[in-house]
């Protein structure tokens, strides 16, 4: 659709939190999202670019679009790097099912707005105890949060492979290392009663050849004496 000023546009909240959304006309009050489902406003189009040019609402994921919405948009309102936002989703895996790259990502970001939402997942996952965080990562957000109170925007933190602890696999991963360790040694049984089998197999051709070969003894029959 070709955007103008009075284009209707459909503003998300997928935050646990409720958002005030000042325009010229009004304030639009989102409720905190439910169970994952975004709360939404419907703001024109002019009142779209006057909250994009007095806050980092758009840019720092705190609010999205509709998916069919999000490229004109994001594009109209010179927000180019859009992909690159980071969802609640997108968050969650990354405190979940950690990686060298994802925490390097997490640890370039350097706006409050953005780190705040990401530290506040992170508090949510670590208090609703239903989710294995691995306390190298809560210590790493921490430490990224530390920084950015005291004004470091260019992390000092440097992440080591091992940072990335080995119990973060996720439970899928697990799983399927599970059924192929199964399937190996389901294999090596099977192999191992094959070479059992072939064992006996050739035990019992060596006996028979044995059997065969051996010299045989002849019992010698006496004659009856004349009487």
């Amino acid at each position: 659709m070709a955007l103008s000023d009075t284009s209707a546009i459909t503003v998300l909240n997928y935050n646990e939190f409720t958002l005030m959304i000042p325009t010229p006309h009004r304030t639009h009050v989102l409720d905190p999202s439910d169970d994952g489902v975004p709360t939404r406003a419907t703001l024109s189009y002019s009142d779209v670019e006057f909250v994009n040019s007095q806050s980092n609402a758009f840019r720092t994921g705190l609010l999205f679009f509709k998916p069919e919405q999000q490229e004109e948009i994001y594009n109209a309102l010179g927000i180019f790097e859009w992909k690159g936002i980071l969802s609640n989703t997108d968050i969650q895996d990354m405190l979940l099912k950690p990686s060298v790259e994802k925490l390097n990502k997490l640890l370039g970001i350097k706006d409050n707005m953005t780190f705040g939402r990401i530290r506040g997942m992170m508090i949510k996952l670590k208090n609703s105890g239903r989710y294995d965080l691995s306390y190298k990562v809560i210590n790493l957000i921490e430490s990224r949060h530390k920084e950015l109170q005291r004004n470091i925007y260019n992390t000092e933190i440097k992440l080591r492979p091992m940072d990335v602890a080995m119990d973060s696999i996720d439970s899928e991963e697990v799983i399927s290392l599970k059924e192929k360790n199964e399937v190996m040694e389901n294999q090596l049984k099977e192999m191992q009663k094959t070479i059992d089998q072939l064992a006996k197999s050739q035990k019992v051709k060596e006996d028979a050849a044995k059997d065969t070969s051996a010299p045989k003894t002849k019992v010698a029959s006496k004659s009856p004496k004349a009487k």
